[in-house]
């Protein structure tokens, strides 16, 4: 792997942008083979499983990524979480997906998109109430970091 990539990975997991080389399955899981220590590599791995609708191995892959010392940055731990929450509710189980949307919005209580994300949720099954406040929330964090559009 060239230090070109490495160095884009890791600014990905600050910028949001995607992994620089996500794009293949087959290099990720070489990747994550070699390093098996790589967080980013594991999570570009779980979220190319989830891109391919590969729903359980998205999941444990995942959820391993969440247990490793090096996953420490939140809002990457809040994508995780909300890509096994997207999982388990592709899959049909909605009390994990729900489980695991509570999650991504504690673990990033700071951002709007995992309270948009749980406010969809909440509202596609029939909590209207929940579904409201959650938006709400995701909108006051929005006018108070200035990022309101």
């Amino acid at each position: 792997m060239s230090a070109r990539k490495e160095t884009e990975g890791s600014e990905a997991a600050r910028d949001g942008k995607p992994c620089g080389d996500c794009g293949e399955l087959s290099l990720l899981r070489t990747r994550v083979k070699r390093e098996p220590q790589d967080a980013r590599g594991v999570f570009c791995l779980g979220r190319a499983y989830f891109e391919r609708g590969m729903w359980d191995m998205c999941i444990r892959t995942l959820i391993r990524h969440l247990s490793m010392p090096g996953a420490v940055l939140a809002d990457e731990r809040c994508e995780s979480m909300t890509y096994i929450a997207r999982a388990y509710e592709k899959r049909g189980g909605a009390g994990n997906a729900e489980k695991w949307y509570f999650r991504a919005a504690a673990e990033a209580a700071h951002m709007p998109k995992p309270f948009t994300e749980l406010s969809r949720f909440l509202k596609e099954r029939g909590d209207g109430e929940g579904a409201a406040y959650f938006l709400r929330r995701a909108r006051e964090i929005e006018k108070s970091s200035g990022r309101e559009g």
